[in-house]
């Protein structure tokens, strides 16, 4: 069965606190940051008490590191709030590689399967590595978010766009494999 939502340790009330779902948390492209972009970090810093959760959406570390993943685990820790990553491809780069392999020894890296999910806020949220499909959503996504019974609502965060409408505002066609479903596909 899923698990039950979570109520904000960070409440006075106990009611269910903010998720933050932060893309692209290594800056603009072009930067180089070596960690976390200045605004992203004082933004936690800042409103943690209100946070249940901050999920990144990928691309959170510019050039990745066992270190400045640490650093993120730290972080979470010293705000007192749970961090959660779908990688994107500044991550995990592009196929097997050095970064793919420090990301699988992270405090972050998904299940085995590559997905996960977790309950914040009052949503069941799918964390899925789309890196790994091409840009794709794959069969088994699907079918995980159609087969969760629950009574919250659900959503599913990923670094890459899902749909051919939307690849013009895509930032990079890093990993693409070509062709995207339309909307009136997957609706």
């Amino acid at each position: 069965p899923p698990a039950p939502p979570r109520t904000s340790a960070h409440s006075p009330t106990g009611a269910p606190g903010s998720t933050a779902i932060i893309g692209h948390a290594d800056g603009a492209p072009g930067t180089s940051n070596d960690f976390l972009a200045e605004k992203v970090e004082r933004f936690i810093q800042a409103h943690s008490a209100q946070l249940e959760a901050v999920i990144f959406s990928g691309d959170v570390l510019n050039v990745p590191s066992a270190a400045r993943w640490q650093r993120l685990a730290a972080l979470s820790a010293a705000v007192g709030v749970p961090f959660h990553v779908a990688p994107g491809n500044h991550d995990v780069g592009i196929g097997e590689n050095a970064n793919r392999d420090v990301w699988n020894q992270s405090p972050f890296r998904l299940s085995e399967n590559r997905n996960t999910w977790i309950t914040a806020s009052g949503f069941d949220i799918y964390l899925e590595d789309s890196i790994l499909t091409d840009w794709q959503v794959a069969r088994h996504v699907v079918e995980a978010v159609s087969d969760r019974v629950s009574d919250n609502p659900k959503i599913l965060v990923r670094h890459n766009i899902i749909v051919n409408e939307m690849l013009p505002a895509a930032n990079s066609k890093a990993g693409f494999s070509g062709k995207l479903p339309a909307i009136s596909e997957i609706v």
